[in-house]
């Protein structure tokens, strides 16, 4: 009996501490509520109950810290996890490890850190044959690498987690994984197996229910796919269908797709549509650095004025440069308003000065030089550089005489009609 009373007395503690934390944290006593619910998963549990309440105190203080973007904490609370992984049953031990994961990823400061912290636990899951958390912890390791820029490391864990997961045929561990192998090869610019991995990964989420999120980023890269492939209009609506997945699900991720919604509409000049964007209800939601960028970028490609573009980079080279998909096309946006310019520039001359070119586009003579020469190369015009006298020389178009060609075609199609009238006279004498 004594025993029983001591049991009941530490399970109602465990569950007084859980109300006390929420207690704190309407009071906005952040520091007494992380130290509660850090108390109640250090002390452990004996039973069902208190396996429960440590469950709850661990997901309460990871969505707290990942909300106050506590880093620090958060490390220790993925280490004391690691530490005592052992000791919690084999379903709860993946959906704790799996739930820190997905968390630990939301902070992206740390990635070489959480790398090595799911290298160990990795190494446990082989270690102990856990077979489904290894799984889940590879595909969180390849991402890593991904992420960190080490793409043939991820390949090598993607590649043999693709296969194993096929022979299993779990479904839903398939679309991550081919999802994530799609975005590597994305990386790599082979766009042929990132879409043949994109179409395997929406085919295996049509078998089963797909959670809102990940829809959201199979939609995201099917617009980056279509995007890469010019198909702007195309783009923008599996941007659209993915924003409001993750606006709905109240994710920081929702500013990506509206970014690449605006560059959709800018890239087909559509700029009533990009004022309708910013000035809606979505444009004041997210208001904020990353769409002033973009109303930067529009402004400058409106008035079709690189100094505009080149002051829009400069104020938000963090925004643009630390986004490589809006960095791809965006640097293509600038070398199609640099040609546009170029055109406008030296059209009425047949020799030019480059530097009274780079004095009027606002680019130095170095830079103006070497897209002179690249869009002679392309032949986008038919021209020369003079270095010696620093111009360029601008040819005469041939006028092309197409009597000769036309005249050919006469002749060929006169041939053809002596030649069935002589077939037809063979006939009657016949």
């Amino acid at each position: 009996l004594e025993k029983n009373s001591k049991l009941i007395q530490k399970m109602s503690s465990l569950t007084k501490h859980l109300k006390e934390a929420d207690e704190h944290l309407a009071k906005k006593n952040h520091a007494a509520y992380e130290d509660l619910l850090s108390k109640i998963i250090q002390e452990g549990y004996q039973n069902e109950e208190d396996l429960k309440a440590v469950d709850e105190a661990i997901t309460k203080l990871s969505a707290h810290l990942v909300k106050e973007k506590n880093e620090r904490k958060m490390k220790e609370l993925m280490e004391f996890l690691l530490s005592r992984i052992e000791s919690f049953p084999k379903a709860k031990s993946a959906k704790l490890a799996k739930q820190l994961m997905d968390q630990g990823a939301r902070f992206e400061t740390f990635d070489t850190w959480q790398l090595s912290w799911c290298t160990k636990l990795r190494d446990w899951c082989i270690e102990k044959e856990r077979t489904f958390l290894r799984q889940r912890v590879e595909i969180r390791l390849a991402t890593l690498h991904w992420r960190l820029g080490e793409l043939k490391k991820g390949l090598d864990l993607v590649d043999p987690l693709v296969k194993e997961v096929r022979k299993v045929d779990d479904k839903h561990l398939l679309v991550e994984v081919e999802l994530l192998e799609s975005k590597i090869y994305h990386t790599l610019e082979n766009l042929s197996k990132a879409k043949s991995s994109l179409t395997a990964a929406r085919a295996a989420s049509n078998s089963i229910y797909c959670p809102p999120l990940l829809q959201a980023e199979l939609d995201l890269m099917s617009g980056v796919l279509m995007a890469e492939e010019k198909d702007y209009k195309t783009a923008f609506s599996y941007f659209y269908e993915s924003f409001e997945s993750f606006a709905g699900l109240n994710e920081d991720k929702a500013i990506y797709p509206l970014k690449y919604m605006i560059l959709c509409k800018v890239m087909i000049n559509a700029f009533d549509d990009v004022a309708a964007i910013l000035g809606g209800k979505y444009g004041l939601r997210y208001a904020g650095s990353d769409l002033d960028a973009m109303k930067a970028i529009t402004q400058a490609h409106k008035h079709k004025s690189l100094k505009e573009f080149k002051k829009a980079l400069s104020d938000y080279a963090d925004k643009i440069q630390g986004d490589s998909i809006l960095k791809t096309h965006v640097k293509a946006l600038f070398e199609t308003l640099t040609e546009q310019n170029l055109f406008q520039i030296v059209e009425p001359y047949s020799t030019v000065q480059i530097d009274f070119i780079a004095d009027k586009i606002g680019l130095t003579r170095e830079e103006v030089q070497a897209k002179l020469s690249e869009m002679i190369l392309d032949k986008k015009f038919d021209g020369t550089l003079d270095q010696g006298n620093g111009c360029l020389i601008i040819f005469d178009q041939d006028k092309v005489d197409n009597l000769f060609e036309t005249s050919l075609n006469t002749i060929s199609n006169l041939n053809n009609v002596v030649d069935k009238l002589f077939e037809k006279v063979k006939l009657l004498k016949s």
